[in-house]
């Protein structure tokens, strides 16, 4: 049963949009099916379009249709016709002048029988219908005939009512486009279903699946390149590309609940410090480095839920989806017996990702450290036992990880499998039950939990969920009478007969063997047996020893230790792998049946463990150079950058408006404990830095390299002979020179030799009330006045020593040179200050340093404020710009 459409048009459908534009973009698809057929209706109108009992649009009547070749090879090479190359009516093709007159395109008015035409006639004919559409039943005929007659008109006459509304604002735009009367200005229907003014197709959930499913079955068909290239099109939005990068950045301040960083750029040191000495460790085992590939395509094994769930999938431009690394090791075992490689020691230090849970943000990304032996043996103990002992030479390098309880849960897969063949676990939930247990041990889920899942896999089985459960967390030290592998569990395991029970013993022998071996090879933490841990079950399925490092990295020692390092046999995943190779190049060369193990640390975890406190300690540059002022002498900074340079001194380089700068602290956050400041005179001063203490020293361009040496020579002397469980360096060397008072005691080097922190506390003990105040263009950071304070004190400890402890001294930090420092000084007479004598020789001051006026006039008003006081304190100018300074007596 069919519906004119005519009668739908009256039916009220400009009141339901959405049933509206459904209908219209179902006739435009029904145009371009017929335009892609070579075919032009020429005649088209709303009675030759139908509406099935399903809404379904029928397009019908083509007594006038005309076929057309050059249509036909327009729509082969998608380019617009012109429309003086299209079939006239004349030449047989055509129909003249028959056509309804208010539908008929105006091409084919007129002169019609010498014009021509294509399928853009249809086009024009759409809009007339697209209006009808979307206005109200007209009341007469003669009404309905003068608006769609003007409508006709070459200006498109839209009536006022669809013009004011905004609701029609696509429909007009749409309908001047299609109502163009020049035929090149309008759309072909298949550029008409593709722009933005066409609502995309509503379709229900199974519509758009099924057509998806077919779109992809075809790589090589129009449909799948387009579905790609319309994917790979999407543009992000503004808050996308803000918020994107915010979970790795926080990922990089924090590596877990115990540490939070607030400055990465003070860390990467450390990163560096731990790689170095894990690569050195890796080196010493005669590994070679050989990097794992960063995208794989996507496979039977890479995408099954045993590899892993949150792998990162990724599509190229053809198609192809491709994975990001989850682990180092996959991609290198394929590596391997594609290039019939049998015997190699690697490692490879770089990141792995998996998805974050939360959409549009950045993919979770770490760093991982593998190390893998190849050797074309197998059941090779020593193989494992050397990776046990490389896992506790690391932990034994790094400081702080032997404080860290460690421990190593190890496992045989062949004794996993016993406990699942004894207990008659099916096959088909070995995935969840894995899940499970990990979840457990791991301390996810509670017993209460793990009992439950368990109870829902073995609901079909003849054993109890409880023995399984027994079993699966049977942990236990291996001794000689073997007391405690029959104290549990497994008891009943290893006394029984049958295939579960023969699995069980050769495991536990080979797991004896391991252990004997790893104890002789120097490892010193406990090995427990765990006898569900299910790590690598399918990558060693011919049986091999797994294992898991623990530590208890978190601040409280009640929560559960950490995962450092997992180690692994992945026998069966290599001999999957040779086959695979094999099958694509059968002249490739066999050579036997291949083994292979490894252990993965997570170097995130090694620097946490590390500690935060320890990145002060590892420095990126030995030596910072900072240059002050607003014109700096930059040909010489360059001669000293290549000087430093060539004698293998690391160093980096800030420019700062002055001393106070934040720049100039930026080089102590990458480990310096040196900085060489550049003036704009030229002049050249090293600051050298340990914690809280301060010293500096005046030097020429001769003397500077020579001077530096010293210095690092003395930073390595003291480092080598602190605790080697902090290894912490120690630098307190420099020379503090003031203005006018005498230089401290110097060293045999020429540098002036600290005191211990006692006898330096006890000496500032002696010294009057210093009270140190800041006058400086730029608000000092805390960090920074702590250490002006400190330098401040050491240079004027002299002349602080020749006053009464119980005076009080102001000293009045500033940024000016010597000669007005003692211009300020000269004209300041404590004795005249009431009588308020002084301003004539401020003036005098002021007069001669006129670039300084607002600031002198600054600083005398506040040292006559001091002066002023009752108790008429000591005040002293103090220029950090040549660390000189002067007291006013």
């Amino acid at each position: 049963m069919y519906i004119n459409y005519r009668t739908a048009i009256d039916d009220n459908l400009f009141d339901d949009t959405e049933r509206l534009w459904r209908l219209f973009r179902e006739i435009a698809e029904g145009l371009a099916h017929i335009h892609q057929q070579g075919i032009i209706h020429r005649d088209l109108k709303p009675v030759n379009i139908f509406l099935d009992s399903h809404d379904q649009i029928k397009i019908g009547d083509f007594g006038l249709a005309t076929t057309s070749f050059l249509a036909l090879q327009a729509h082969e090479y998608a380019a617009p016709v012109p429309v003086n190359q299209i079939t006239s009516a004349e030449d047989g093709t055509g129909t003249g002048k028959v056509g309804t007159t208010l539908y008929v395109a105006p091409e084919l008015t007129g002169n019609a029988s010498k014009s021509v035409y294509n399928q853009k006639v249809d086009m024009y004919t759409l809009g007339i219908i697209l209006f009808e559409m979307c206005q109200p039943p007209f009341d007469t005929s003669m009404e309905r005939a003068q608006t769609i007659m003007a409508l006709r008109n070459v200006s498109i006459n839209i009536p006022d009512t669809m013009l004011k509304d905004p609701k029609y604002e696509k429909t007009v735009k749409m309908l001047q486009w299609l109502l163009n009367h020049d035929p090149s200005q309008r759309p072909t229907a298949e550029e008409l279903l593709t722009s933005d003014l066409v609502p995309p197709a509503q379709l229900e959930a199974n519509e758009l699946q099924e057509m998806l499913r077919h779109a992809l079955a075809n790589p090589q068909s129009k449909a799948y390149k387009n579905l790609v290239a319309r994917c790979l099109q999407q543009e992000s939005d503004e808050v996308l590309e803000h918020t994107y990068h915010l979970g790795s950045s926080r990922a990089m301040k924090s590596w877990n609940s115990a540490i939070i960083i607030d400055d990465i750029v003070s860390l990467n040191p450390v990163i560096e410090f731990v790689k170095a000495k894990v690569v050195n460790l890796f080196r010493k085992h005669g590994a070679i480095e050989v990097d794992s590939p960063l995208l794989s395509p996507l496979s039977a094994r890479n995408s099954s839920a045993n590899a892993n769930a949150n792998a990162v999938h990724l599509m190229t431009h053809s198609g192809c989806v491709v994975v990001l690394p989850c682990d180092l090791r996959t991609q290198f075992a394929r590596h391997v017996t594609m290039n019939s490689v049998n015997l190699i020691r690697r490692y490879c230090v770089d990141r792995v990702y998996r998805e974050e849970r939360v959409f549009n943000f950045h993919p979770k990304q770490s760093y991982d450290c593998s190390f893998d032996i190849i050797a074309p043996t197998t059941g090779s103990h020593l193989m494992d036992a050397e990776l046990l002992s490389l896992a506790f030479e690391i932990t034994s390098e790094l400081p702080r990880l032997r404080e860290k309880n460690l421990a190593i849960r190890m496992n045989h897969t062949n004794l996993l499998r016993a406990i699942l063949i004894f207990c008659n676990v099916p096959k088909a939930q070995y995935g969840a039950l894995f899940e499970g247990t990990m979840d457990f041990i791991e301390s996810r889920i509670s017993r209460f939990q793990f009992h439950s899942s368990i109870t829902g896999i073995m609901e079909k089985s003849r054993t109890s969920a409880q023995t399984l459960m027994d079993m699966l967390l049977a942990n236990f030290l291996l001794t000689g009478s073997r007391s405690t592998v029959d104290d549990s569990a497994l008891k009943s395991l290893m006394r029984g007969k049958g295939e579960a029970a023969s699995l069980a013993r050769g495991a536990l022998r080979e797991l004896e063997t391991v252990v004997g071996l790893a104890y002789s090879l120097g490892v010193k933490c406990p090995i427990h047996i765990w006898a569900g841990l299910p790590i690598s079950f399918d990558r060693a399925s011919s049986g091999g020893i797994v294992w898991q490092m623990t530590a208890d990295l978190k601040p409280n020692r009640s929560s559960h230790p950490s995962v450092l390092a997992i180690g692994e046999r992945y026998d069966s995943m290599l001999h999957e792998f040779q086959k695979q190779a094999q099958s694509f190049n059968p002249t490739m060369p066999t050579r036997g049946v291949l083994s292979g193990a490894g252990l993965t640390f997570s170097l995130d975890k090694l620097v946490a463990a590390v500690g935060v406190e320890y990145a002060k300690d590892c420095r990126a540059i030995d030596v910072g150079i900072c240059v002050c002022g607003t014109r700096p002498p930059l040909k010489d900074v360059t001669y000293i950058m290549r000087l430093l340079w060539s004698v293998g001194i690391r160093c980096g380089i800030v420019e700062a408006a002055s001393e106070l700068g934040d720049e100039a602290q930026d080089l102590s956050r990458l480990g310096a404990l040196h900085v060489i400041l550049v003036a704009e005179n030229g002049s050249l001063r090293v600051r050298s830095f340990e914690r809280e203490r301060f010293q500096e020293r005046h030097l020429t361009r001769t003397e500077l390299v020579e001077f530096i040496q010293k210095l690092l020579r003395t930073d390595g002397i003291i480092g080598a002979t602190v605790d080697n469980s902090s290894q912490l360096f120690s630098v307190s060397t420099g020379d503090n020179r003031s203005s006018g008072g005498r230089e401290r005691e110097r060293g045999e080097n020429g540098l002036s030799t600290s005191a211990s922190n006692a006898n330096i506390k006890n000496s500032y003990n002696q010294l009057p009330n210093l009270q140190v105040t800041f006058l400086t263009h730029d608000k000092p950071t805390a960090n920074y006045k702590r250490r002006l304070e400190n330098q401040v004190t050491q240079q004027m400890s002299s002349t602080l020593s020749q006053f009464l402890k119980k005076e009080t001294f102001v000293v009045l930090v500033v940024e000016l040179p010597p000669a007005v420092v003692n211009a300020i000084v000269g004209a300041i007479n404590p004795r005249e200050i009431r009588k308020k004598e002084t301003e004539p020789e401020i003036n005098f001051v002021i007069e001669r340093f006129p670039k300084y006026k607002r600031y002198i006039s600054e600083i005398n008003d506040e040292v006559v404020d001091y002066l002023s006081d009752a108790k008429t304190p000591i005040v002293a100018l103090y220029s950090i710009s040549d660390s000189y300074y002067r007291v006013i007596i």
